[in-house]
């Protein structure tokens, strides 16, 4: 299967249509992500809003990242999806807020420290939105640069993810 895959910038990519395809059963995303992790160093899922978490055993053991909107609705639905991992025994995710496409300027955008405060946990960000970047993604580009507002939470969530695939022990970052 893994040598299947269409390639990506390097990266093997499993795509899945959720609007035009058949839902698969919990225990052929399974059956994947094992035969994925079997010749694989990491393997990354889009888990959308988190259904397949319940169902498929295998991904409520790895790192869970929110992407959480920075407006008062993202924050209440991060709010609930950390309770239901935190149901399933997931370890508790790392948050990156985003902030709202489209809002008008100065409305309906929620502050780092808020966000923090409601959340009762560290949000990394803010992610600010990028017309470039969302024409890049449409259009197969992937991800070309990163907005100098942005680069601080992503480079923090990078490392967040590299810690986790390569714990470091006693070493410092930069001595690798």
């Amino acid at each position: 299967m893994n040598h299947e895959l269409m390639m990506w910038e390097g990266v093997r990519v499993l795509p899945y249509d959720p609007w035009s395809a058949r839902q698969p059963d919990w225990w052929e995303v399974q059956a994947a992500i094992r035969a994925l992790a079997e010749t694989n160093d990491v393997v990354i899922v889009d888990a959308g809003q988190g259904g397949l978490i319940e169902t498929v055993p295998d991904m409520r053991s790895g790192l869970q990242v929110i992407a959480a909107e920075l407006s008062v609705m993202g924050l209440a639905r991060a709010k609930s999806h950390r309770s239901r991992l935190d149901s399933w025994g997931c370890e508790a995710p790392h948050i990156v807020g985003v902030e709202p496409r489209g809002a008008p300027r100065g409305r309906g955008h929620v502050g780092i420290g808020e966000a923090q405060d409601y959340l009762t946990a560290t949000v990394l960000g803010p992610i600010k939105p990028s017309v470039n970047l969302c024409g890049d993604v449409l259009e197969g580009l992937g991800i070309r640069s990163v907005t100098k507002g942005s680069r601080k939470a992503m480079n923090l969530l990078a490392d967040l993810v590299e810690q986790a695939i390569r714990p470091v022990s006693g070493a410092s970052h930069k001595d690798q």
